[in-house]
């Protein structure tokens, strides 16, 4: 939790105030900023597109080239220290949140192939995650 001073409005005093924690939005651009300044040899991730809100005709198309209720934020393909192929699936959310029930099916159904999934809810985490998974 972040605290920052804010000077209040009628009595002019300066009192602590909580900062707002990030959004899903504001913690992904800043792991894929973070990323972005890393040599990352042994893997290659990207993004899916599921997300944010569209029109019926956009959706409709979107749906009928495949897409998957529940897919992770980003999917990062690398090899392991033994030089096996790896995935992982890392879903990102804002403090607080859960995944939704779709997310917790396309969870399942991947890890029953042998996939890795995580949840982060913060950039920190999010890092730790990919070094205990080798990828940083």
């Amino acid at each position: 939790m972040t605290v920052a001073r804010q000077k209040d409005l009628f009595t002019k005093r300066w009192r602590q105030a909580r900062a707002p924690d990030p959004s899903e939005l504001q913690i992904q651009i800043s792991l894929i900023q973070r990323l972005g300044y890393m040599a990352l040899p042994n893997c290659v991730f990207f993004h899916v597109p599921n997300g944010e809100l569209r029109d019926k005709r956009a959706a409709a198309k979107l749906k009928a080239m495949g897409t998957l209720p529940g897919v992770s934020d980003l999917v990062f393909i690398y090899n392991d220290a033994a030089g096996g192929l790896q995935v992982l699936f890392l879903e990102l959310k804002a403090r607080g949140r859960l995944p939704t029930p779709a997310q917790a099916g396309f969870a399942d159904r991947v890890c029953k192939l042998g996939c890795n999934v995580e949840v982060a809810d913060s950039i920190d985490r999010a890092v730790e995650i990919l070094e205990n998974y080798g990828i940083l």
